[in-house]
Order: C-alpha cells, then structure tokens, then sequence
C-alpha cells in the first residue's frame, strides 16, 4: 500500500505541475498577443503619419510644378487667361490633387489593417488564455482520478450507507 500511496502522490504533483505549465502556457500566449497588438497600433500610427507627410510632399511637388507650367506657357506665349492654359493648369491641380488623397487613403487603409490584425491577436490570446484553463482543469480531473484509483481501487463509499463488515454471525440456527 506505501508503494500505491507514493505513486499516488507522484501522479498528483505531475498534474499539478501539468495544469500549472498549460495556465502559464496560455498567460504568455496572452501576454506575447497583448505585445503584439501594441505594436501594431503603433505602427498604424506611424503608417497615417508617413502617409500625411508623403501626402504633404506631394503637394508642394505639385506647386512645384504648376509654377513651372505656368512659368512655361507665359515663355511660349500663353496668357493665364487662355482657355489652353487654364485647363492644362486645372487637369494638373486636380491629378495632383487625386493623388494627394489616395496617397492618404491608401495609407489609412494600411493602418486601419494593422489595427484590425491587432485586434484579432488580442483576441487570439484571450481565447489561448481561456483554453489553458479548460486544458488544465481537465489535466486535474484526469490526473485526480488516476490518483484515486491508485489508492484504492476509484470506489467511493456511499455517504447514507455504512460500509459493510463481513460477519462471522451466520444466522439463527
């Protein structure tokens, strides 16, 4: 019986020690997921800055340019005032103008990505989290009835019910 006992107590510190791993298991999942989405969330941050500033640059390329056109079609004899330079002016200050905002929508678009795969990871870690716990309530149950059945057979006496003694009465002769 001391050898069933010592096994017994053997098999219950391997499960408990089972359980506690697949807890810390799911915490650090949940921790490295946590991580990660803040630094997701950062970097969409820094996804809308560089793409306001790529959006600010382009902007004063376009002045840029528009001075230059201006500058070229008054060399070559155009007024402002034409009905040519007008609308080559317009057709370049409404293509740079697009291109402006896709540059930032396209950038919004990106860190809008970034903070949705954040999401999805703390997620991911609550759910790792959670699935550790089941894993290690199941790993005691399972651990816990081995253990009892290894000190004395699995059988539990009924609580209403003495356990019964052989007798050596055998009855009214």
């Amino acid at each position: 019986m001391a050898f069933a006992s010592t096994a017994a107590l053997l098999a219950i510190g391997s499960t408990l020690l089972t359980a506690g791993g697949a807890i810390m298991a799911g915490d650090a999942e949940n921790d490295a997921a946590k991580a990660e989405a803040e630094q997701l969330r950062i970097n969409a941050g820094q996804e809308r800055a560089v793409g306001q500033y790529n959006a600010a640059k382009m902007r004063e390329d376009a002045k840029r340019l528009l001075s230059q056109q201006r500058a070229g079609l008054s060399a070559t004899g155009f007024q402002a005032t034409d009905g040519t330079a007008q609308a080559l002016v317009a057709d370049t200050a409404t293509t740079a103008t697009l291109e402006e905002m896709l540059e930032t929508a396209q950038a919004e678009e990106r860190a809008r990505g970034m903070e949705h795969a954040g999401s999805v990871r703390r997620w991911e870690g609550k759910n790792a989290k959670r699935a550790s716990r089941v894993k290690a309530g199941a790993t005691l149950l399972e651990g816990l009835s081995g253990a009892s059945g290894m000190m004395g057979g699995g059988r539990v006496p009924s609580p209403n019910k003495p356990p019964s003694k052989p007798s050596s009465w055998s009855g009214p002769r």
